[in-house]
């Protein structure tokens, strides 16, 4: 029988003992135990903790009661996770759980305990999207780095194409950046197509992600197969000044931020419901209903995002839903465009689930619109007229990006799924 949430003791050692038990089936690196000790003390330390366990204290002060009703204890130290960003996730992950118990009126909810955040290093593109996972009485929300990688990519794309590339030239390490005001006026006035040769750049790399993912046989090789096609095809990197870089804009940052919170929200949606794989759609539209009550919230700890955007609170959590949905869209129609072009790439089942996340993305639009018409909170005026212009030249950027993958002569993206393919470890 499974543990009891509300009466069992999760300590980091049952942490642990569970997700071990897991892993291997979810990430092939941190599976490999070796190699999984040295990640985490290459990247963990005493201060990377410290702001996600202060963030986890300041969550503790503000609602007291969610704490005392839900034990999560462990949450706090930082023995209960392999590394400190999934204490960062955990933050975030409470934040969605705390949303959505105040809107049943803060009364205990047993799905909500044991809620435990796992990065997995998975890279493949067309397999990283988050997930929930029970085992033994815990709840797992499982976070790819793929995914976040994506997001990160796809927003510096589009905000480069809108010329909010940073002002120095490709491969400077400047650290002076452009404020969030200036920035966002530059999206307002200018036009789309301004830095071109830099959302090339960014859109080569995230096609080599995806053949990438595609072709590996371990999840292991992705990197290293990234590499590859990306120096040895002529097609993806001739005229391309620098390929390593992701050119991130303060823009772009907070919109892959949001879109991930989002995610994570959707996720706690499918652990409140108590779904398991495989979800319905039915399944998918009340999750994505708990996630929009739950981000909308819980916005107040996010409010850092998007100052200077002349978007109000409500404007602000919904510029945060839409990103996740434009996510969707572009992850389902990048991944569609690539198989439709090599046909060593046709893999039936890929080309359905590159068409279920552009579907997904369509619902979840629906499903926010059924939201709003039932919400005594609506968006103002001037919120509107920014999330349109944003979405308007999201559009035209993501209709480039499709001319595109679709002027690639189909031998350059044979060229690049063999070079995968032929990745081995040295």
């Amino acid at each position: 029988m499974d543990k009891d949430p509300f009466t069992e003791r999760v300590t980091p050692e049952s942490i642990r003992a569970t997700w071990r038990h897991l892993v291997a089936t979810h990430d092939e690196v941190l599976g490999t135990p070796n190699y999984a000790i040295f990640l985490r003390t290459q990247f963990n330390s005493e201060a990377s903790f410290a702001g996600p366990l202060a963030a986890l204290r300041a969550r503790e002060r503000a609602d007291p009661m969610f704490f005392a009703q839900h034990p999560y204890g462990w949450a706090f130290n930082s023995e209960s996770y392999d590394f400190s960003v999934e204490c960062a996730y955990q933050v975030r992950i409470l934040d969605a759980a705390i949303g959505m118990w105040k809107a049943l009126d803060q009364t205990p909810q047993a799905h909500l305990c044991g809620i435990v955040a796992r990065q997995t290093l998975s890279s493949g593109l067309l397999r990283a999207t988050p997930s929930v996972r029970h085992e033994s009485g815990l709840t797992f929300v499982i976070c790819p780095i793929g995914w976040n990688e994506f997001l990160a990519w796809i927003f510096a794309a589009f905000t480069a194409d809108c010329g909010l590339a940073r002002a120095d030239e490709p491969g400077s390490t400047t650290d002076i950046e452009p404020s969030r005001g200036d920035e966002w006026r530059k999206m307002r006035i200018g036009p789309i197509g301004t830095a071109r040769s830099i959302a090339r750049s960014h859109w080569l790399h995230l096609l080599a992600a995806m053949i990438a993912s595609e072709k590996c046989e371990s999840e292991v090789l992705i990197p290293q197969a990234i590499g590859a096609i990306l120096k040895e095809v002529p097609a993806f990197f001739d005229g391309i000044a620098d390929l390593s870089l992701c050119h991130e804009s303060v823009i772009s940052r907070d919109m892959s931020y949001l879109a991930a919170e989002m995610a994570l929200s959707h996720e706690v949606g499918h652990v409140l419901r108590g779904d398991h794989l495989p979800n319905t759609r039915a399944d998918e539209t009340l999750a994505d209903l708990l996630a929009h009550e739950a981000f909308r919230s819980s916005w107040g700890w996010r409010s850092f995002c998007l100052r200077e955007s002349g978007l109000s609170d409500v404007g602000g959590w919904l510029f945060g839903a839409q990103a996740f949905m434009w996510g969707m869209n572009a992850w389902g129609l990048i991944g569609a465009e690539l198989v439709d072009a090599a046909p060593s790439l046709r893999a039936r089942w890929r080309r359905a689930l590159a068409d279920d996340m552009t579907k997904r993305g369509a619902a979840a639009a629906r499903r926010l619109d059924e939201y709003l018409r039932r919400s005594p909170q609506q968006p103002t005026p001037d919120d509107v007229r920014v999330m349109d212009l944003v979405y308007s030249k999201f559009a035209l950027h993501i209709a480039e990006l499709i001319r595109f993958i679709r002027a690639f002569d189909t031998s350059a993206l044979e060229a690049a799924a063999d070079i995968a393919a032929l990745q081995r470890v040295t």
